[in-house]
């Protein structure tokens, strides 16, 4: 959420996604943190104990997730898009969640406003139809730089270059995040009471390679900012609230100041989820 929220404000060429008008925003933003707070967390809390650790379904959280969806019921009613007339980041971000949800098995068919809408969105948002939800969120940043970034070199356009932003991404989906999610969000998000040792090595040599590919350059993806440093810098970030020792790996470390120095806003765009992340952290080193 908020790496689509910095591309945005920082290369859109139009304000259509993320309105500059400061009610517009402020819906958009609301919406935004129903997501984050109310309707993904309802479903990471019910689903993910049940899909990593064999868990007992708790009717309790089960129904959690339908007040949620009522909710996003309500929004859509007599409306085409969550926040508005068109389309904007809030519905970019929501149908992540509600993808997941499908994926997942939970029935949707009684929320009638928003299967049309599910409909529409995805019919609207090219290269939606992979089945992972977070190779879904990263072909969301692709559509956003390619359709509405007057940065060229965000998601270039040489097959060259973007097959390796391709490549990077999809090592941050399927190796960097993965190790990072397998190894902390047990105990983070399900309960557990001690992280696996052979899961934090398993993160040590995700976090092996990217050391290796910046060895010698500025980004994960060449001489220019691209996407795959925006999504990669979002999983270190988050590895490092969680007690990663992201300082052991030097090259790693160094370009991590260079993204919060060289994309402006992108330190402020995603300090706030980070807050949240590190109190949902500390929470679990106490109880």
């Amino acid at each position: 959420r908020a790496i689509i929220t910095y591309l945005a404000n920082q290369y859109g060429k139009d304000d259509s996604l993320y309105p500059k008008d400061p009610k517009k925003r402020a819906l958009v933003d609301q919406r935004l943190y129903f997501d984050a707070c109310t309707l993904y967390k309802a479903c990471l809390d019910y689903y993910y104990p049940i899909v990593f650790y064999k868990a007992p379904r708790d009717p309790t959280k089960y129904v959690a997730i339908g007040t949620a969806l009522s909710f996003l019921e309500k929004f859509l009613e007599g409306q085409d898009y969550v926040a508005g007339k068109t389309m904007t980041l809030a519905d970019l971000a929501i149908v992540v969640t509600i993808s997941t949800l499908e994926i997942l098995g939970y029935n949707l068919g009684k929320y009638k406003n928003v299967t049309r809408w599910f409909a529409r969105i995805r019919s609207e948002a090219p290269n939606y139809e992979d089945n992972d939800a977070g190779a879904k969120a990263r072909a969301i940043m692709s559509y956003l730089a390619d359709q509405y970034s007057k940065n060229v070199h965000l998601n270039p356009q040489t097959p060259s270059g973007r097959a390796l932003v391709n490549h990077r991404l999809h090592f941050d989906i399927g190796t960097l995040y993965k190790g990072m999610k397998n190894c902390y969000y047990p105990v983070v998000f399900g309960g557990a009471e001690n992280y696996n040792p052979e899961d934090y090595k398993v993160l040590e040599s995700a976090f092996d390679i990217l050391d290796k590919f910046l060895d010698g350059q500025d980004y994960v993806a060449g001489r220019n900012l691209t996407i795959a440093d925006l999504a990669i810098a979002a999983t270190v970030s988050t590895s490092e609230v969680f007690g990663f020792e992201v300082e052991k790996y030097t090259n790693v470390a160094k370009w991590m100041d260079k993204i919060k120095s060289s994309a402006p806003g992108y330190r402020k765009a995603n300090g706030e989820g980070l807050e949240i992340l590190k109190k949902l952290a500390d929470n679990s080193k106490t109880e």
